[in-house]
C-alpha cells in the first residue's frame, strides 16, 4: 500500500490535537482487530517554523507566527513527499519558549498512514498537493481561545495576558484571512466542540476505504 497522507487543519485550539490521538488510536485498534499490520506517523506543522535565531528573544515575541509565511511550506512538502517514498526525513524540532528551531532534529521513518497536523496546512496549495484526504477541525473563536490560554499557561510558560494579546493581535485576524477560506478544501469537516469520540469515528470511516483502496 502507497502511504496515505491525511490532514488535519483548523483553527489552533479548535481539538486537533486531540483527534490525532484518538484517531492514531483508533486506526491501530482497527488493524489489530483484523490482525493487520499498520504503521503510522504524526507530523506537526508547527514543527517547520521558519528558524529566527538571527533575532533577539524580544524580537522573535512580537513576530506573526499565524501567517503562512511564518512556516516553511516548501520543506514540509519535501518531507511529506519523502514519506509518501518510504523515505526516512529528520523532522526540525521548534522551542516555543526561545520562538526558534532546535539544534536538533527528529528522525521519523515512513509508515502507512501519516497524520499531518497543523492550522494553515489547507491554505497551501503545495501541501494540499501532497494530501490523501483532509479533515478541518471547527471551533468557535471563543472556545479556541479559552483552551489556548491554558494549553499555553501551563505548557508554555505563557502568561494569560500574551496570549490573549496574541490571539487579538495576529490569531484572529490571520484565521479570518487565512484559515477560514480554507476550510473549502476539506473533504471532511468536523465538530471540535462536540464529543471527541464522535469525531474520532467521522474521520475514521473516511480514512477506512483508503486502506483497502
Amino acid at each position: 500500500m502507497q502511504p496515505k497522507v491525511i490532514a488535519i487543519a483548523g483553527p489552533s485550539g479548535s481539538g486537533k490535537s486531540l483527534l490525532t490521538r484518538g484517531l492514531k488510536a483508533a486506526l491501530m485498534r482497527e488493524a489489530q482487530l483484523f490482525e493487520r499490520e499498520l504503521s503510522i506517523a504524526v507530523v506537526p506543522e508547527d514543527a517547520y517554523y521558519h528558524s529566527q535565531a538571527h533575532l533577539t528573544l524580544e524580537e522573535r515575541a512580537v513576530l506573526n507566527f499565524d501567517h503562512p509565511d511564518a512556516l516553511d511550506h516548501e520543506l514540509l512538502e519535501h518531507d511529506l513527499r519523502q514519506l509518501k517514498a518510504r523515505k526516512a526525513v529528520n523532522i526540525p524540532i521548534y522551542d516555543y519558549a526561545s520562538h526558534t528551531r532546535d539544534l536538533r532534529s527528529e528522525a521519523l521513518q515512513p509508515a502507512d498512514i501519516i497524520l499531518v497536523e497543523g492550522c494553515l496546512l489547507l491554505s497551501q496549495a503545495r501541501i494540499r498537493a501532497t494530501l490523501d484526504l483532509s479533515v478541518f477541525v471547527k471551533a468557535d473563536l471563543a472556545v479556541c481561545l479559552q483552551r489556548r490560554v491554558v494549553r499555553d499557561t501551563q505548557e508554555r510558560g505563557r502568561t494569560e495576558e500574551s496570549v490573549h494579546t496574541q490571539f487579538e493581535s495576529t490569531v484572529r485576524p490571520m484565521y479570518h484571512a487565512f484559515l477560514a477560506p480554507s476550510i473549502t478544501h476539506a473533504d471532511l469537516v468536523i465538530s471540535g466542540e462536540e464529543d471527541p469520540e464522535l469525531a474520532v469515528s467521522a474521520a475514521k470511516a473516511r480514512i477506512m476505504p483508503l486502506l483497502i483502496a
